[in-house]
């Protein structure tokens, strides 16, 4: 029985270390690792883009991004092309010209926006906890929902703008409200312009602000 715990301590010393090691490095220097996990994650994210083969939703918003202009595609959403709304396929047809790779132009905005959504959501809970946890939380939130990441919808995108609202709700009572309150309304009405049931989203938005209203 002894010799059992001594191999668990000789085991978990070292773990603990390494532990505090990297609670150290992320506090010392939180803007270099957040840079290099973007680096890191777009990397992969973009190499998935290109490899992978394009489902029937994303041949509809490539199709709608090929249209002659933004009003083309306008008209061709209210006369029912695509039931998503047209600020997906018109972001999409602005990169067509400057992407040569067809599938990643469709995924890239979708990507770039899954992204910030765990950039943002770092940003949120380290006002909260220790930015090791904050980072746990991000990442649990990265892996569970990582296919938006690379599909050529408007969900990753949604998923951005989200947790930038999100952030930006947090930071309305602090110092910086001036520019918080103007960027959660951008935020909110993007994710709306991106897809119609992204409205509850204000949902908890509410109630959060009425129990912080209640506790204020």
């Amino acid at each position: 029985m002894e010799r059992r715990n001594n191999a668990v301590s000789c085991f978990r010393f070292p773990l603990l270390r390494i532990a505090d090691g990297v609670h150290l490095a992320l506090e010392k220097q939180p803007a270099k690792f957040a840079v290099l996990f973007a680096i890191v994650f777009l990397s992969c994210a973009i190499a998935i883009d290109l490899r992978s083969r394009m489902w029937i939703d994303e041949l509809y918003t490539l199709q709608m991004a090929r249209l002659a202009s933004s009003g083309d595609i306008v008209r061709a959403t209210l006369e029912g092309a695509d039931g998503a709304p047209p600020l997906y396929a018109i972001l999409v047809h602005a990169i067509l010209p400057v992407v040569r790779s067809e599938a990643l132009a469709v995924r890239l905005p979708s990507t770039l926006g899954y992204c910030g959504m765990v950039i943002a959501l770092v940003a949120f809970c380290q006002r909260r906890m220790p930015i090791v946890y904050a980072w746990s939380a991000a990442l649990l939130a990265c892996n569970s929902a990582f296919w938006y990441a690379t599909a050529g919808r408007s969900y990753g995108l949604v998923l951005g703008f989200a947790a930038g609202a999100l952030l930006c709700w947090q930071a309305a009572d602090g110092r910086r409200a001036t520019i918080a309150i103007p960027l959660l309304s951008i935020f909110l009405g993007a994710i709306t312009a991106l897809h119609y049931y992204a409205v509850f989203f204000v949902i908890p938005l509410f109630l959060a602000e009425l129990v912080r209203w209640r506790y204020s």
